[in-house]
């Protein structure tokens, strides 16, 4: 993991996630809110909130035909986005 991580792992995530009362489906793969499990993926790559949601709703991503990573998750593709944020947490720019 790299400096952007802040030294924190989908692990302990998951562990922070529980402990703060997030419920279960929220980290589920069939969510019933896909943006939140994305804005969620990015503040382990990006701890500043304001950061991360900038990060979700704003930047937009060749990868992804310039939508934002909230458009992403918006037309059904979550998993796509926290692919794309987990690649990039770990260092690669594509």
């Amino acid at each position: 993991m790299d400096d952007r991580s802040g030294g924190k792992s989908w692990e302990d995530f998951f562990k922070l996630a529980d402990a703060v009362g997030v419920p279960e489906d929220i980290m589920t793969e069939h969510c019933p809110s896909d943006v939140v499990r994305v804005l969620a993926a990015a503040m382990v790559i990006q701890p500043d909130a304001a950061r991360a949601h900038d990060l979700v709703n704003t930047e937009r991503i060749p990868a992804f035909d310039g939508k934002t990573l909230r458009q992403v998750a918006e037309d059904g593709r979550p998993d796509a986005a926290i692919a794309y944020l987990a690649s990039i947490g770990t260092g690669f720019v594509g």
